[in-house]
């Protein structure tokens, strides 16, 4: 039984019909599956973005501290090196002040002793460093440093510093050294 050309055609139809709306079908399928895959892999992309932005912003704030404590350690190295030297030259001062205020009859070398204490506390003002004012004062460990207690006069108020025995000096905020004092009782 052969079968008519037409008859052949007609098998064949359904057929070929079906394949197109297969592959059709699989077209509509792809670029959903694609669609998905591309939300997928931005979601993905998104987050490795965000992560990188958070590492760097942390990576900043790292420089920043490390910046501004380098900064404050330099400062703090050179304060102390400032301190160390106002240190080793007070004893200088003190005896410049003892030679200034000790009787004599040599008005040149009063007048040369006084220039050099002058020229000293221009440069020690120029640092930064000043006296620790103790004379009147009420007492404060912070400062003073108390080497004996004496009973007060009856208008002075214990506590009160009532002799400057040598003067204190400070740097800034920084105590290079404390006054030594004599308090009332």
């Amino acid at each position: 039984m052969a079968k008519t050309e037409k008859e052949v055609n007609e098998q064949q139809a359904p057929e070929q019909q079906a394949e197109p709306n297969t592959s059709a079908h699989s077209a509509q399928e792809d670029p959903q599956t694609d669609l998905a895959a591309v939300k997928t892999k931005l979601e993905k992309m998104e987050k490795e973005l965000a992560d990188a932005k958070e590492t760097l912003l942390r990576t900043a704030a790292e420089y920043d501290n490390f910046r501004k404590r380098s900064a404050k350690e330099h400062d703090a190295a050179f304060d102390n090196g400032v301190s160390f030297s106002v240190g080793a030259l007070l004893p200088v001062l003190d005896t410049l002040e003892l030679a200034a205020n000790a009787p004599t009859a040599d008005e040149s070398y009063k007048k040369g002793v006084m220039m050099t204490l002058t020229k000293c506390k221009e440069a020690f003002d120029k640092m930064g460093v000043c006296e620790i004012e103790a004379q009147g004062q009420p007492f404060d460990p912070a400062l003073h440093a108390a080497v004996m207690q004496q009973p007060a006069a009856e208008d002075v108020e214990s506590g009160t510093i009532l002799q400057v025995m040598q003067k204190g000096y400070k740097l800034h905020d920084k105590v290079v050294r404390f006054a030594t004092v004599v308090v009332a009782e």
